[in-house]
């Protein structure tokens, strides 16, 4: 674990700082040790309007924390810190009904510029089982790119974060940027796993209005977006935005952002 004083973005060293503070469970998972400083800095950088914890993870500790992630002895260790409702969310969130109007409404978002006759080939970007690739690319080659790899789909081919696979037209990232401590590397990476012209869609939470910067309390978000943000970082790493997104949806309120790579 280590703290930054500079934007992790942009790198700006003109940012903001103020008092914040990480859950227990979350510091304590990841140095693997009990009893961890929870106390932090909540940064703001005015040039890229970026918002987090100035606390970062190297892979390897973030490896430990998503270990069994929501099931397993990680949901026991969770409960222990926070409570058997953490059990009830994890459900929540696992209905089916719930799994299939997401599918539906990110197929909806990037059909116009990338659909079944246009995708051949298809990367889930920390998409777990790939539960969540809409039923529309059934026929392309299907990549996950996980931590851990729990159970297989013969219909998928699992990767880790070292493995090479074939160019892609497509790459889902859903609700994975906002828990990463480099986000700059995880962007880079997707740019080069994409072929030229193809597409990237992304979708983090809106959380700019949960709370104030000052005083915030981190769990396993800890970067908190927003819609100039996104764009930014499309920016940065060569991708033009094609369509983006501000509302809500059946995760919640969220920005969604839909990038083609120059």
């Amino acid at each position: 674990m280590e703290q930054i004083d500079s934007c992790i973005v942009c790198g700006s060293n003109q940012v903001s700082k103020f008092k914040g503070e990480m859950f227990p469970f979350v510091v304590d998972r990841m140095t693997g040790k009990s009893g961890s400083d929870t106390q932090c800095w909540s940064i703001h950088c005015p040039i890229c309007d970026y918002h987090g914890t100035n606390l970062r993870f190297n892979l390897e500790e973030e490896s430990r924390y998503y270990k069994e992630y929501m099931s397993g002895e990680y949901l026991t260790h969770r409960i222990a810190y926070e409570g058997q409702s953490v059990q009830s969310h994890a459900e929540y969130q696992q209905e089916q009904g719930i799994l299939e109007n997401r599918k539906k409404e990110i197929y909806e978002f990037v059909k116009d510029f990338a659909n079944e006759n246009t995708v051949d080939s298809l990367l889930d970007y920390g998409g777990n089982h790939g539960e969540g690739i809409p039923d529309q690319f059934a026929h392309a080659r299907c990549y996950v790119l996980e931590t851990e790899i729990r159970e297989h789909n013969k219909k998928i081919t699992y990767i880790g974060k070292d493995d090479i696979c074939e160019p892609m037209d497509l790459i889902i990232c859903s609700h994975v940027l906002e828990h990463v401590s480099d986000i700059n590397y995880h962007m880079e990476k997707m740019r080069n796993m994409l072929k030229l012209k193809k597409f990237l869609y992304v979708e983090v939470p809106n959380e700019r209005t949960a709370q104030s910067m000052d005083g915030r309390k981190f769990h396993e978000h800890i970067n908190i977006f927003s819609q100039q943000n996104l764009e930014f970082l499309f920016d940065l790493h060569n991708f033009d935005i094609v369509r983006k997104f501000t509302g809500g949806n059946h995760y919640g309120n969220v920005f969604c952002v839909l990038g083609q790579a120059r």
